[in-house]
């Protein structure tokens, strides 16, 4: 599941998931 940008702050995780993604 891709983070909801807007929705929610990013936390590290989200970040990490991101780079990878």
């Amino acid at each position: 599941m891709p983070p909801l940008i807007g929705q929610h702050r990013p936390s590290h995780e989200d970040q990490i998931h991101f780079h990878h993604q």
